[in-house]
């Protein structure tokens, strides 16, 4: 299965976090995404790669999961080029090298998704891709062809949504660390015996406003984590942010003021930034 190669956006991304050398880590972050890349291309475990690279297996485990601030750029642009020049890289065929044919960029996003939050990919295309369409107006080209948005306020497309967006849900605020008590707020302030059944019993029917919210959370995860490290992406939404819209306050801390709007802004924010803006 392909996992979406690391998209890098300006070296703001790092500036709003507090970063002095922003600049070099957007660099850096650049180099380490085509590492990612072409590891993924050769199929090649990580503990493999390292050998190949000449490098320690811990060091290079650290350097792909995004902890690579203390890892010189040289260092950086070295492994690239052992990886270039590889023998097994080489013996690659061209096709495979290219990107495979794209169900959409959107249903490409639902696999990322679905791949780092750990629930089913089928549920997971199905439910993102229905539900932005819904919020956003994207096509999707995960429902079988149809440029049609899927109509939420009909029960039977939530039934459908339902179950793989909770798993998707307490997925996510799990990699968070988000408290129960914030998670109900995040759900739109449920009560707690309410949040105690849902992650007893997952295929519960949720109504529009949750699956819109869910929807802005996992964009919002697979927004970080097409920008960042996996741990960083993890920890930005706990993190002091510079960034004027947060006031001072962490993302966490202003999303659940601001309830969809904030989710929006977030996301919104994030899309800028893994654009280059």
């Amino acid at each position: 299965m392909r996992t979406t190669t690391i998209e890098v956006g300006s070296s703001n991304v790092y500036a709003d976090l507090g970063y002095p050398d922003a600049a070099q880590m957007q660099r850096k972050s650049s180099l380490v995404a085509e590492i990612t890349r072409k590891i993924e291309v050769l199929k090649l475990p990580q503990d493999v790669a390292a050998e190949l690279l000449d490098i320690d297996k811990t060091s290079f485990s650290e350097i792909v999961r995004g902890q690579f601030r203390d890892v010189s750029e040289v260092k950086l642009l070295d492994l690239v080029t052992k990886l270039n020049q590889s023998d097994a890289l080489r013996g690659i065929k061209q096709r495979e090298l290219d990107p495979e044919p794209e169900l959409s960029a959107f249903a490409d996003s639902a696999k990322s998704a679905a791949d780092r939050a750990g629930y089913a990919i089928d549920d997971a295309l199905a439910f993102i891709a229905a539900s932005n369409e819904r919020i956003a107006g994207m096509e999707s080209a995960a429902e079988a062809g149809s440029d049609e948005p899927v109509d939420l306020n009909l029960e039977i497309e939530r039934e459908r949504l339902s179950s793989a967006a909770l798993r998707g849900f307490f997925n996510v605020v799990a990699k968070w660390h988000v408290t129960d008590e914030d998670a109900r707020e995040l759900l739109g302030g449920i009560p707690s015996n309410a949040f105690d059944e849902l992650k007893r019993n997952p295929c519960r029917l949720l109504d529009v406003d949750q699956i819109r919210r869910i929807s802005f959370l996992i964009g919002i995860y697979k927004a970080l984590h097409s920008i960042y490290g996996d741990k960083l992406a993890d920890e930005w939404v706990s993190l002091s942010n510079k960034n004027a819209i947060f006031a001072s306050r962490t993302p966490m801390q202003y999303i659940l003021a601001g309830g969809l709007v904030g989710m929006q802004a977030v996301r919104n924010l994030l899309d800028a930034r893994r654009d280059g803006l």
